[in-house]
């Protein structure tokens, strides 16, 4: 049930539309950014500007909007919008999640999910949940550490999603591409058995409610994979 998706967020455009489908052509822009083609009965507006590098946004049902992301080595992670008054612009900005960056890793990309009133949160290192029920846009109460995650440079963006039962599942991407002796090296054979696929490259499967979980806690629930970008339930 789980499916890779290819999924963006520029954290700054809301495209709403209507009408048939069909090639792209011309259209009412009006306010359009320059750089967007949209087709026939389509539009678009900027709804907030200056967010940064974007990773993930999710929209719930009573209209916020969290993004998470991606880039900063000493910053919050994470921010909440809110347009107060409909007209698809965002008048409240919240930022939180702060995630301080050791010298010796590369700046988080933080994938984010909603679930049961609770925003999860996972980077480079770990996997958090914060209660953020409806009408909050900041977190209320501790942020709680779900599990912990080995590290890595070359693939240490995470993704994860959460099934109807409470399992949450979190990609760990390959510290490398094809298990080298020696990485990204040309002419150094692959290695077999690979011994990274013991915790990296795959998807580990643990309960979403359970707090201080290692990697070793969780279930190997799909091996062999690069790099998860994306998932879904």
């Amino acid at each position: 049930r789980i499916r890779a998706a290819l999924l963006g967020a520029t954290g700054a455009l809301l495209v709403t539309g209507c009408g048939s489908g069909g090639d792209l052509g011309e259209s009412d822009t009006a306010g359009t950014p320059a750089d967007l083609r949209l087709p026939p009965g389509f539009s678009a507006q900027v709804v907030v500007e200056g967010t940064g590098e974007s990773r993930v946004l999710y929209v719930r049902s009573d209209g916020d909007i969290v993004v998470s992301l991606a880039g900063l080595d000493d910053a919050p992670h994470i921010l909440g919008l809110r347009d107060k008054d409909g007209d698809h612009v965002i008048d409240t900005v919240e930022r939180f999640h702060h995630i301080t960056t050791p010298e010796s890793q590369r700046a988080p990309q933080v994938h984010i999910e909603y679930s049961g009133n609770h925003l999860y949160a996972v980077d480079n290192e770990r996997l958090v949940r914060m209660r953020l029920p409806p009408g909050r846009l900041t977190p209320d109460g501790d942020i709680e550490v779900i599990a912990t995650i080995p590290y890595q440079r070359s693939h240490r963006g995470r993704t994860l999603s959460i099934d109807d039962e409470g399992w949450v599942y979190v990609n760990i991407g390959a510290p490398s591409n094809v298990c080298q002796a020696v990485s990204r090296t040309k002419g150094s054979p692959g290695l077999d058995p690979c011994p990274q696929l013991e915790q990296h490259a795959g998807i580990w499967r643990g309960r979403s409610d359970v707090p201080d979980q290692s990697r070793e806690d969780g279930e190997l629930w799909a091996g062999g994979i690069r790099n998860a970008i994306a998932q879904t339930w």
